[in-house]
């Protein structure tokens, strides 16, 4: 739709009636989402795009609250719409509402990752902290950890937030690499800990990134 309203070709007329169509068009989308979850991504982008140009970004947001913690795009959506017109307190707040709400753990790290940049721009030490810290949670990697680090750095809370973290990852449903677990143990010093994660893993497999022995040794 927006591509169409968009174009300035041959002279054509631009779409009439949009605003009667709108409506219609978004209920159609709604029911075919709930109807045929199949169709998926691309009935959820058609829905997002069609809640903007009728409700505009506060459109957006009726539709994150309403339905944003299994479409989670819709809070992606919504904080871009918000940064673009430069709301910046208010697309804060819209991302650690996703952050909380979002089901899906890769939409709700890279909602994480979001709001840690936007903890930046406006100098937010705290903010950056619990950002890094969501996104390091929901979706463990590399950048993240350092991530964490270097905003629990800045706002000299190193050793508490790096040992917590420790702590969890120390837990049996702890499900993620190896060596990232061992990367933290050893930030914070627990080194006979990741020793003993060493010697525990497959005695093949050094060449995997997930392998302790990458690290430990």
């Amino acid at each position: 739709l927006r591509s169409m309203m968009d174009t300035d070709g041959d002279g054509d007329p631009p779409l009439e009636n949009v605003d009667v169509f709108l409506p219609a068009w978004v209920e159609l989308l709604r029911s075919v989402s709930a109807d045929h979850p199949g169709w998926g991504r691309e009935v959820r982008r058609l829905l997002r795009e069609a809640v903007e140009l009728h409700g505009g970004v506060e459109g957006l947001g009726e539709l994150a609250h309403r339905s944003g913690a299994d479409h989670p795009e819709a809070y992606h959506d919504w904080v871009g719409a918000l940064v673009r017109l430069d709301r910046l307190p208010e697309a804060i707040r819209a991302a650690r509402e996703g952050v909380a709400r979002i089901r899906d753990a890769a939409y709700r790290a890279r909602l994480g990752d979001r709001l840690g940049l936007l903890a930046r721009r406006v100098s937010d030490t705290d903010l950056a902290v619990e950002a890094t810290r969501a996104a390091w949670r929901a979706s463990p990697t590399q950048v993240r950890l350092l991530q964490l680090v270097n905003a629990a750095e800045t706002a000299s809370v190193r050793e508490t937030v790096l040992a917590r973290e420790a702590s969890m990852i120390l837990r049996p449903d702890w499900q993620h690499s190896d060596a990232l677990a061992c990367r933290l143990l050893l930030l914070v010093g627990r080194h006979e800990e990741a020793a003993t994660r060493f010697q525990r893993a497959d005695a093949l497999g050094w060449g995997r990134s997930d392998h302790a022995g990458s690290v430990v040794l």
